[in-house]
């Protein structure tokens, strides 16, 4: 059963609910189209819009429930996998390719964050619900011994983000791969399983890998640009952009609402100074990186590990890309552009490492969407006198099998 079935599983829901589910979830297939208003779903139904508030009492009632119907689908995969499977390990590689034949939606991606009061309490619910179960199969593994020892909170929540992202760009994943739906799961249980590792990679280990906090050049200044728009930043990224109000963000910072259009005249004009401090601090990781270290594996991993440690430290935060969206045409393009020089560092780095024989030969169209999803998970271990030493980092080298040999 796919997600587009799920409606048809509500043995009350009368034959109107079950349409204006069936085609809302229709509507959230794919990257950004959750957008859609109650106006477009009543037209393709057929039916006034006040009708859908006889069934649902908003659009984030609405969006809650399907939230809610895929993630009682994930249980339902997840029951199914590990009655079917004699370990742990196996039985999450059957729960991800079975997760990732369900039809593809951005709705878990970006609904959650954006719905309000109860429905956004809903909708996390069952997210967390989710991934309490994830968390209960790794911890089966982990006793069975064909998980390695690892915090299975933090690889439940790693594989929670990383399937949601899938789903969400699935099919523009495999339109430019040319990919099969069972090749690309393969190759990312592949390395949910094994890690980006060679097996006969030399010298790649997690002991070599310890990098310091990120070097903040100068003190930020009480009113200084940095704190405004650090504040801004965390709003956006919270809220989204129509959601977050500047009087709201003034008023918070202590300061009038004409202070802050002295920085930009516009709300738009201010998401787009946000955006030029995130290329500028994505800049500046890329020459850190750059001269730490001569070796391309070491140089993904101190990009991607920057990255997390600036999504909430100094001189961070970094501005969610989806906000680039609410970005004008102009504004967007030359973001797009600066970014994907960033992105091409990356994959250099990637191909340069595959070459070597350090890292394995997987698709772009995996590890490109794997360390987007990982670059955004904060970093939560403290610095120690070596440096970090980080799960996350230890997961996309290793993934999370127990066969795999280490150092």
């Amino acid at each position: 059963m796919n997600s587009k079935e799920l409606a048809l599983t509500a043995p009350k829901a009368d034959r109107t609910r079950t349409r204006i589910r069936s085609m809302a979830l229709k509507l959230s297939e794919g990257p950004a189209t959750s957008r859609f208003t109650l106006e477009q779903l009543a037209e393709r139904l057929d039916l006034h819009y006040t009708a859908i508030y006889h069934y649902f009492d908003c659009k984030d009632d609405l969006e809650a429930e399907l939230i809610e119907a895929m993630c009682q689908q994930r249980t339902t995969l997840l029951g199914n996998a590990r009655a079917s499977a004699p370990s742990g390990l196996q039985a999450l590689t059957i729960f991800v390719t079975s997760e990732l034949q369900e039809s593809p939606t951005d709705l878990l991606v970006r609904s959650p964050a954006l719905l309000t009061g109860v429905y956004r309490e809903r909708a996390y619910l069952a997210l967390n619900t989710s991934r309490k179960q994830i968390t209960q199969l790794v911890d089966c593994g982990i006793r069975d011994g064909s998980i390695r020892d690892i915090d299975s909170k933090l690889a439940a929540n790693l594989i929670s983000r990383i399937l949601n992202r899938f789903r969400n760009r699935r099919e523009k994943l495999i339109a430019t791969s040319k990919l099969s739906i069972e090749q690309m799961s393969a190759q990312l249980c592949g390395v949910i399983c094994s890690g980006l590792v060679s097996a006969d990679a030399s010298g790649l280990d997690h002991h070599n890998f310890q990098p310091k906090p990120f070097p903040v050049a100068k003190l930020l200044d009480e009113r200084g640009m940095e704190v405004i728009l650090g504040s801004l930043i965390r709003d956006f990224n919270n809220r989204g952009y129509n959601g977050t109000s500047i009087p709201q963000v003034a008023a918070s910072l202590g300061v009038s609402k004409t202070f802050l259009y002295k920085f930009a005249p516009t709300k738009e004009e201010l998401l787009y100074a946000c955006a030029r401090q995130t290329l500028d601090l994505l800049g500046q990781v890329r020459q850190v990186a750059k001269v730490m270290t001569d070796d391309p594996s070491t140089r993904l991993l101190l990009n991607l590990f920057y990255m997390r440690h600036l999504k909430t430290n100094l001189p961070g935060p970094l501005l969610a890309t989806p906000n680039f969206r609410s970005l004008s045409k102009e504004h967007e393009r030359v973001i797009w552009a600066i970014f994907n020089k960033w992105r091409a560092d990356l994959v250099q780095h990637f191909e340069e490492s595959s070459a070597q024989g350090q890292l394995r030969d997987v698709s772009l169209a995996i590890v490109l969407p794997l360390t987007t999803v990982l670059s955004e998970v904060p970093i939560t271990c403290e610095c120690v006198e070596e440096g970090y030493h980080d799960e996350v980092v230890q997961f996309l080298l290793y993934g999370l099998s127990s066969e795999k040999p280490r150092v």
